[in-house]
């Protein structure tokens, strides 16, 4: 993409002066990437890595999540918000992970609910969280 990566943006020395209008374009389309991702696809998902470095820009600061290689479709039930649990293993930098996921392993559409918030809180900063280590993590899919 054009602008790189919101990682990209927000690392000192690289980034444009962000103004709060462009930050907050870029924060409502994260939302609705996720919000589509989980109750709007025909088949909903969980992301299960959502972090600045995923989040591509175009040339007008419109946000696009990429890497989808950790993301898991899930039998979900729209009326419950239940989904089926399912192991699988997942990547990613732990302190991007939900308190809940560090501590019991278990990956849910609330996990990726707490990415985002630790988006916003970069977005809002105008600094990156650092993640320069990989972990990888068995998780439990469930609500």
């Amino acid at each position: 993409m054009a602008l790189g990566s919101l990682y990209d943006q927000l690392q000192a020395g690289q980034r444009q002066a962000l103004d709060w209008g462009t930050r907050m374009k870029i924060a409502c389309g994260v939302a609705k990437a996720l919000s589509y991702l989980h109750y709007e696809a025909t088949n909903p998902a969980i992301y299960g890595d959502l972090k600045s470095s995923n989040i591509l820009l175009d040339n007008e600061f419109n946000a696009k999540i990429s890497d989808f290689g950790t993301a898991k479709s899930v039998n979900f039930n729209r009326e419950s918000h239940v989904t089926n649990t399912t192991v699988i293993r997942v990547l990613g930098p732990p302190h991007y992970w939900a308190p809940e996921r560090a501590a019991s392993g278990e990956l849910s559409l609330k996990s990726d609910v707490y990415n985002f918030g630790m988006i916003l809180l970069e977005i809002i900063s105008g600094d990156v969280v650092p993640f320069n280590k990989t972990y990888v993590h068995e998780v439990t899919i469930s609500n």
